[in-house]
């Protein structure tokens, strides 16, 4: 099931469109310049969509990255640190178990 599915059945979960989220809306604070979910893509797709985005993106901007649990979350940030970027942060999600925000800073 994907998160959008889980957010439509779960009114306390609150979807975040990938494109619009890294914006700041409504004074939110903003920690991060574009947000992409690859919670459905499976190894090495996942790295794949993360590289093709951190290569559309100017240095010094910030990528945040949903990943799942498992290969993902092992691969990814091992591959983005080997690209020479720097790992903001990793962390659990709030609103879904085993999925994790990875924040990228672009070199």
């Amino acid at each position: 099931m994907r998160i959008r599915d889980k957010c439509a059945k779960n009114p306390t979960i609150k979807w975040r469109n990938h494109v619009t989220y890294g914006q700041n809306r409504n004074n939110m604070t903003q920690d991060c310049d574009h947000e992409i979910d690859i919670t459905d893509k499976v190894c090495p797709l996942t790295f794949v969509h993360t590289r093709l985005t951190i290569d559309s993106m100017s240095p010094g901007k910030v990528l945040a990255v949903r990943l799942r649990k498992g290969e993902a979350l092992e691969n990814v940030p091992r591959s983005v640190r080997e690209l020479g970027h720097e790992i903001l942060s990793l962390e659990p999600t709030k609103d879904i178990d085993g999925v994790y925000r990875l924040r990228i800073l672009i070199a």
